[in-house]
């Protein structure tokens, strides 16, 4: 069992999440995982701060296993990073993330690595579909393929 939630600056656990997250990406990025490339512990706390942050625990251990960063434009969401924790990987996490994503906005967008299969897969499975494309968008050249619900 799965729980979403907004994650509170004003809660008390907040700073566990966001050390979490930075932890997470930062393991990420020692893996090589190119998503997290992009994502300095500068920008990443910078956008925590500017985004609304949601995310999914386990119900059993309260134990954050993804996240998404969110940013509301008019009638629209933008969907600016999200991510699975490898522990919880392949157990629905991200359809979760997803699929609860769609449901606080009309519409909502996103920006995907072109070789990030698993996560257009996921978006694909949850009604994305792809709209446009930024080429060689990304500092190694790989392309940003945008995806739009709604």
């Amino acid at each position: 069992m799965k729980t979403f939630e907004r994650i509170d600056f004003k809660q008390a656990d907040c700073a566990l999440a966001v050390d979490s997250i930075l932890g997470m990406v930062e393991v990420a990025r020692g893996a090589g995982e190119p998503w997290a490339l992009s994502w300095t512990p500068k920008l990443l706390r910078e956008e925590i701060q500017e985004a609304e942050l949601y995310g999914v625990r386990s119900a059993e251990s309260r134990e954050l296993q993804g996240f998404v960063l969110l940013r509301f434009r008019a009638e629209r969401a933008e969907i600016t990073l999200v991510a699975v924790f490898p522990s919880a990987r392949g157990l629905g996490v991200l359809d979760h993330l997803v699929s609860e994503c769609a449901a606080l906005s009309s519409g909502i967008d996103l920006e995907v690595r072109a070789d990030n299969v698993p996560a257009i897969q996921a978006y694909e499975r949850n009604g994305f579909q792809a709209v446009g494309r930024r080429p060689r968008y990304y500092a190694d050249g790989v392309d940003a393929v945008l995806y739009s619900r709604g």
